[in-house]
């Protein structure tokens, strides 16, 4: 073979790896172009579609109880509508007196139970350990209704849970308690009951003056 006909050859070679590399260029840029303007389709749907986030409307409601409790008591709590109500928080306002213990749970009957209010706080000694978030609660108007009946069950042997050495007694009034019960998915109609346990040591009375519930509309 020739010197001419070798360098001919080379030649060849050459331009079909260039011509090779040119194609694979042009085939990722028309890859990175599509997956670019699928993006941009994918992004544009979700922010001009209004279904896929939106705003949720609730209604504060309060029920005035005049429930005075010297003794751990039980009620139920149920609601006149045949309709599904769902409820979104419930708190509490009243007044403790005394020195012992005094919690409130509610009850789904199905071994669930969850803390509304109770009188114990953590001391100053032992709050260096403790993290979490303090959020500031806006006054609220709350329309007075009588779609939350309770219903009195009788006393209880079940006394609160004892106090532990990091915690002290706080007695005199609360408004709003909501320890476990802020933000509840809870619905209720006028077959069902949940349970209110009312817990208190002896000698200190519970006075529960108001129940505020926030519904889902």
């Amino acid at each position: 073979m020739s010197r001419k006909n070798t360098i001919h050859k080379k030649g060849e070679t050459s331009e079909k790896i260039v011509k090779h590399k040119k194609n694979l260029l042009l085939n990722t840029k028309f890859q990175l172009i599509a997956v670019s303007v699928l993006f941009l389709a994918g992004l544009a749907y979700f922010m001009g579609n209004p279904s896929i986030t939106g705003y949720q409307s609730y209604e504060t409601l309060v029920a005035n109880l005049g429930i005075t409790v010297s003794q751990s008591q039980v009620y139920t709590m149920t609601t006149p509508s045949d309709s599904n109500l769902m409820i979104t928080s419930i708190r509490l306002s009243g007044k403790v007196i005394g020195d012992g213990v005094a919690e409130v749970y509610l009850d789904n009957g199905l071994g669930q139970r969850i803390l509304i209010y109770t009188n114990k706080e953590k001391t100053q000694d032992s709050l260096g350990s403790i993290t979490g978030m303090v959020v500031k609660t806006q006054d609220e108007k709350a329309i007075p209704v009588n779609n939350i009946i309770l219903q009195e069950q009788g006393s209880t042997e079940e006394a609160p849970s004892p106090l532990s050495k990091n915690e002290a007694i706080r007695n005199g009034r609360f408004t709003n308690s909501c320890v476990d019960s802020c933000y509840l998915k809870m619905v209720i109609n006028s077959k069902t009951h949940y349970k209110l346990l009312f817990l208190v040591d002896k000698g200190t009375t519970l006075r529960l003056d108001k129940l505020y519930y926030t519904l889902e509309k």
